[in-house]
């Protein structure tokens, strides 16, 4: 990568713990990158005062973070997860849970749904390019139409390929051909779940072209639900966006039970 790990400073827990952070972020210059350790909210709390103290004297910095950190930068108090009847669409669809994460913890949460009726789709890795992503396209229509969520997944067992930017450019292209996906539907889903970061960023840039999105809460702890304000198509969907590493293996079904509509949940139970 651009960045070499060897450039990359840390800061540990004792350190962030000792008051001495904004110190330390006061040293960085000419794009340096501080990679911060946390396990506790108040952690975030501590790593949010030194960016915030740092920034007060003159320092100009770009936070890249999970949403724990946002909240503590924001000041936000912690507030209930959304109901599923404020994250659907009004209407009766299915909804589409797209998979992109490799993480052994998205697998495990995926194999908790195997006994809903859900549509499971995998893409073919070999395949790209646009007729394979609108045939693919017409299918999840249908079944959304029909009422029935779907699970647009990658392969479970990881293609790899030599190198490690080949390898980045191959899963980044996986990302790209389901964002394609994505933006063939011709049917708003009731509902879109969207697992792991690249994929997240690819079908919310390429896939439905958002520019602006309003964040009114949280699907689940660390899991944040947007409503798209601003963009090519889609404006007023709802758009869940569950990092890879997050969650129980049980989170990922209590989320897409409670999208559910009651007669889809019916059904399923």
């Amino acid at each position: 990568g651009r960045i070499q790990s060897a450039d990359v400073w840390t800061a540990s827990l004792a350190e962030i713990r000792s008051g001495h952070l904004p110190e330390r972020i006061m040293q960085m210059k000419d794009h340096q990158v501080l990679a911060c350790d946390a396990v506790s909210p108040t952690d975030a709390q501590a790593i949010a005062l030194a960016v915030m103290d740092a920034s007060a004297q003159g320092k100009r910095l770009m936070v890249r973070c999970a949403a724990s950190l946002a909240q503590a930068l924001g000041g936000m108090t912690s507030r209930p997860s959304l109901a599923g009847a404020d994250m659907r669409m009004g209407n009766r669809h299915g909804g589409i849970l797209a998979v992109g994460s490799y993480t052994d913890k998205t697998t495990r949460q995926l194999q908790a749904l195997e006994d809903l009726p859900l549509a499971w789709i995998e893409m073919d890795a070999s395949r790209f390019g646009q007729e394979a992503e609108a045939e693919l396209a017409v299918h999840i229509d249908a079944f959304l139409l029909a009422g029935r969520t779907v699970v647009l997944q990658t392969p479970r067992q990881r293609v790899t390929v030599p190198g490690r930017d080949e390898q980045l450019a191959f899963s980044t292209g996986l990302a790209d051909k389901m964002a394609g996906i994505v933006s063939r539907l011709q049917v708003e889903p009731g509902f879109l779940v969207v697992k792991g970061g690249i994929t997240s960023s690819r079908i919310a840039r390429q896939g439905l072209g958002i520019r602006r999105v309003r964040i009114p809460g949280c699907a689940l702890p660390g899991v944040p639900f947007w409503r798209i304000a601003e963009g090519d198509r889609a404006v007023g969907m709802g758009f869940v966006v569950f990092p890879g590493n997050v969650g129980d293996d049980g989170a990922m079904r209590r989320l897409v039970l409670r999208l559910m509509t009651p007669e889809q949940k019916g059904a399923a139970l």
